[in-house]
């Protein structure tokens, strides 16, 4: 269990539960330092901004997190406009990195003091968590062929692209609970789903699509270059009820990629 203190973001109801029940005192007393180069940002109602994981880690300076608190949490549409909306309207006196969790189910257990150093491992210029799947949170389709591109063409060429950077065509997805990358970056990033969030459903795919997931896997395919996932879990790591065993020193999250392709990845480097 300890081993997970090797990661700087945790994201997962499991895993943080059961993270926060064995190490409480160790959260709590950590001192974590934040560049002064990155802002964090959240997006919640009140109820569960006060309940927030966030709210259990302790930061040399506390003001390193913004909570974007809505008075109702619209899946998953409150999350993308809320951001979109914080950037656009303070861009200039941001940082030069956006750091975005979920704050209902994420913790910080190592400091990021050079946020760079990511991306420039994956080449890319924004970074999101990954998890084991390539679907969705509960998005129902409005018809039954809105997502046939999505799950045939769209898929198929993602895991060529995957093929070229990792070397083999790894099925994973990202996930969009955490996500973290150069402040022109996200913004435009976030703008393009926001829009495509508020598009309509009969232009088709991604227009009108309600999850964010979706959406960004969506553009994590159109802009292959510029956004990358943590395939290798140097940075975050997230754990569901599929990546987990009941015994949490057997945990099963490195999918099979992270010894794997890791040395495979650094030669075509």
């Amino acid at each position: 269990m300890e081993e997970f203190f090797n990661f700087n973001i945790l994201h997962g109801r499991e895993l943080c539960g059961i993270v926060i029940n064995e190490f409480l005192p160790k959260i709590k007393s950590n001192q974590l330092k934040i560049s002064d180069d990155l802002i964090i940002i959240t997006v919640a109602d009140k109820h569960s901004t006060d309940s927030s994981t966030l709210n259990l880690i302790n930061l040399e300076d506390k003001n390193k997190i913004k909570f974007l608190v809505v008075p109702k949490y619209i899946f998953w549409i409150s999350k993308v406009e809320q951001l979109y909306f914080y950037i656009k309207e303070n861009y200039d006196n941001l940082p030069n990195y956006i750091l975005y969790l979920d704050g209902s189910d994420t913790l910080i257990l190592k400091d990021i003091i050079n946020p760079e150093e990511y991306l420039d491992f994956y080449k890319c210029k924004i970074l999101f968590n990954i998890e084991n799947q390539y679907a969705g949170t509960g998005y129902e389709a409005p018809n039954p062929t809105y997502l046939h591109d999505f799950y045939n063409g769209q898929y198929e060429s993602f895991l060529i692209k995957n093929e070229i950077k990792y070397g083999n065509k790894l099925p994973f997805g990202l996930n969009a609970g955490v996500f973290m990358g150069e402040k022109q970056y996200v913004f435009k990033l976030v703008e393009e789903a926001y829009k495509y969030m508020n598009g309509d459903i009969a232009d088709g795919f991604p227009h009108g699509c309600t999850d964010d997931q979706y959406v960004f896997r969506y553009l994590h395919n159109k802009y292959y270059d510029i956004v990358s996932a943590d395939i290798f879990n140097i940075f975050s790591f997230w754990g569901g009820n599929m990546s987990i065993d009941d015994n949490p020193k057997n945990y099963k999250f490195k999918i099979g990629y992270t010894n794997k392709y890791l040395n495979d990845y650094l030669k075509l480097k």
